[in-house]
């Protein structure tokens, strides 16, 4: 396993989530999807970091100001960052112990979850994309490679 890897495809979620955020912002009528299927990327993210750092959040559509949209972004980042600042790389082969929302019982191994968490908000950055094209908007690249690129010209 790769602590490092995994610190940064946070950082790209966190990069790639902030740039949709800020087409979906500049799209004059936003289909009411992409703003749902936004709220549930973030609420969804906050329910695995619930079960990771022992909060308690339980609403995978949570109503959502463009406002408060950034912030949580921003706040999961920082919580994020927080999190892996006290992970070793032997923890991202222990399995954590959970519930889902219907109280069943799970336990699964740290970097399944972290990966699970990424490709999560992947997937549906892909769907809110799609639907701001439709309503008329311009949809930010949200590519892996896109980033990469950005932090290797930053130096």
């Amino acid at each position: 396993m790769d602590l490092v890897y995994f610190k940064k495809l946070f950082d790209y979620d966190y990069w790639a989530t902030e740039k949709l955020l800020t087409s979906l912002e500049a799209t004059a009528n936003p289909s009411e999807v992409a703003v749902k299927k936004m709220n549930h990327l973030l609420s969804a993210k906050e329910v695995w970091m619930g079960r990771l750092l022992g909060t308690i959040f339980t609403d995978l559509n949570k109503q959502m100001s463009m406002v408060e949209r950034r912030k949580l972004n921003e706040t999961q980042r920082d919580r994020m960052k927080s999190y892996f600042s006290k992970l070793d790389e032997r923890q991202l082969s222990e399995k954590i112990v959970y519930k889902n929302l219907q109280g069943s019982p799970f336990e699964t191994v740290l970097s399944d979850i972290l990966a699970h968490m990424v490709n999560h908000g992947s997937y549906h950055r892909g769907q809110i994309a799609s639907l701001i094209k439709k309503s008329g908007g311009d949809p930010a690249g949200t590519d892996y490679i896109g980033f990469v690129r950005e932090l290797d010209a930053k130096g």
